[in-house]
């Protein structure tokens, strides 16, 4: 979690330093709060809709439905697979078998 938080601080900054002050002094006063409003508008028309009508359909909307769409396909493959594919106690092609 702090790397998240270290990823996120360093953005902001970045955003604060460097994005802000060249859009800053590319548009005129009138824009720049025509487009402040219209992100204002866009926000709330987001959050009154709530979280799940935001995410565009297809889209994982946690690292939770990512790993469960993992493990639906991996079991689908197992299923599918021919028994000597989906027999557990054969070792993985893609791991080496230990030297004996």
């Amino acid at each position: 979690m702090t790397a998240l938080k270290d990823l996120l601080q360093h953005h902001v900054q970045e955003e604060e330093d460097e994005l802000f002050p060249a859009v800053h002094a590319a548009m005129d006063k009138e824009a720049l709060e025509q487009l402040g409003e219209s992100m204002q508008q866009r926000f709330a028309a987001v959050v009154e809709a709530g979280f799940e009508a935001a995410v565009p359909k297809g889209w994982a909307k946690t690292s939770a439905d990512i790993s469960k769409r993992s493990a639906s396909k991996a079991s689908r493959k197992a299923r599918s697979a021919p028994a000597s594919e989906a027999d557990p106690t054969e070792r993985s092609p893609v791991w080496p078998s230990p030297a004996r």
